[in-house]
């Protein structure tokens, strides 16, 4: 009887542990699910990794503590693409990594004729340029406007010609190059444009989108830059420079006067002037792209000359030639003449001011006496040891990276109300009589 008793207590004793762990096993089951679907679900989450703002650390906090919400996943990828997120682990170094949509970029009327506006078509140019942002594209086709993130109208071209739509999720770009005080084409009505620009595209440093015609900088800085870099490495040699001053112009009556101060020059020294003004040519013009015919010209130009006359056409604020940063970047020393205070662009002692010189004969008689000394004229070099200069050809391509990584990243809402004042030959440009009195420059 005491037998049966102790077999029965062990009976239901064994029922009763394996009860506790078939319950114990579903329970831990469920809860290995549970915790394998939150771990896939975090998993992706953490796959995008970067600073949390406020609201951001909500979301997060949420998905800490398993209240995952599929559509705050997506938000928070929506938000990676509009505003790329760094790697933690590599957040020192420029990285190429795709976004998700392709910004479109429409140009929207001509820029002399040049398919792509000397930059290129399609999306591959801002690849081989090695663009930080390089997912954009650019079209011609006017029948991709509604679609398109970014239109571009070049403004001395552009006449009235305005799209009959403006779609709200665009940003309209005011693209010039030339001077405000340009004035060979139809002058633009600019009050029929205001507060139909979100963005600016000037050679102006307080443009939206700042277009380069070409950069000095410390060397040190310039190591991870993405410069297409070509013209940098000439040497100098002095002493295989044979003549004083070299021009190139292709405009013979500018705002600017610059070709009176070339004949009043030509009365005290040598001068040579190549293009549309004169009957000397240069071989290198035959080159059909405009970024090979400058480095074969100025490639050819170095070779002979020590100085170049790089004058501006006009005498507006912020307005720069490309053929001063040329002149830099080639070996000779660039004779300025503008609004510009080149103290803050270009380093010391590079550079020839015509506007300190009282009239042409005492500025050629400097001229000469610096062309017979090489050791003194070797001088003007002495900034090549900390600084590196850039052409018009090596540095245009970094205004179109620009303009990609601001389409990608820039959401602040922005118009220009008075395109017609930031825009203004009035108050941006100044009479070169003015300037130049003891010139005496009519």
């Amino acid at each position: 009887m005491n037998m049966f008793r102790k077999l029965r207590c062990w009976t239901v004793g064994f029922v009763f542990f394996m009860f506790a762990i078939l319950l114990l096993q579903h329970i831990f089951n469920d809860n290995e699910k549970t915790l394998k679907k939150h771990s896939k679900d975090l998993t992706r989450l953490t796959k995008i990794s970067y600073k949390w703002n406020d609201t951001e650390w909500k979301i997060w906090n949420k998905h800490l503590n398993i209240e995952l919400d599929e559509k705050i996943l997506q938000d928070k990828i929506e938000y990676c693409r509009l505003f790329p997120c760094k790697n933690k682990t590599s957040a020192s170094k420029t990285t190429n990594k795709p976004l998700k949509r392709e910004k479109t970029i429409l140009l929207y009327n001509s820029f002399w004729g040049l398919k792509g506006w000397e930059f290129g078509v399609g999306s591959e140019p801002f690849k081989e340029k090695k663009c930080p942002y390089n997912q954009c594209r650019i079209t011609h086709d006017r029948s991709l406007l509604e679609s398109s993130d970014a239109v571009l109208f070049h403004i001395t071209q552009l006449g009235q010609d305005k799209p009959k739509i403006r779609f709200p999720h665009q940003r309209w770009v005011f693209f010039q190059m030339e001077s405000a005080g340009f004035q060979y084409y139809p002058i633009v009505e600019y009050k029929n444009w205001n507060g139909l620009f979100n963005w600016t595209m000037t050679y102006r440093r307080d443009s939206d989108i700042h277009i380069r015609y070409g950069a000095v900088l410390p060397t040190s800085e310039t190591k991870d830059m993405y410069f297409y870099h070509s013209s940098n490495a000439i040497k100098l040699n002095a002493t295989k420079k044979t003549k004083p001053l070299a021009w190139m112009a292709s405009n013979c009556n500018s705002p600017g006067k610059r070709e009176q101060l070339m004949k009043q020059l030509e009365k005290y020294m040598p001068v040579d002037i190549y293009g549309r003004c004169t009957n000397k040519k240069l071989t290198c013009a035959k080159n059909t792209s405009a970024h090979d015919r400058q480095h074969d010209c100025f490639t050819m130009l170095e070779q002979k000359y020590k100085f170049y006359f790089a004058a501006e056409s006009s005498m507006c604020k912020g307005y720069v030639t490309e053929k001063l940063f040329n002149t830099l970047a080639y070996g000779m020393v660039p004779l300025v003449y503008g609004l510009e205070d080149y103290s803050k662009i270009l380093p010391p002692h590079s550079y020839i001011d015509i506007t300190k010189f009282g009239n042409a004969e005492s500025l050629a008689k400097f001229l000469i006496d610096l062309h017979n000394d090489d050791q003194r004229y070797e001088e003007y070099f002495a900034w090549k040891k900390n600084y590196t200069a850039f052409s018009y050809s090596d540095s245009y391509h970094l205004s179109w990276c620009d303009l990609c990584k601001k389409l990608h990243t820039d959401t602040t809402p922005k118009v220009y109300q008075h395109i017609d004042k930031w825009w203004n030959k009035d108050s941006d440009c100044v009479d070169p009589r003015h300037l130049m009195k003891s010139w005496n420059i009519q």
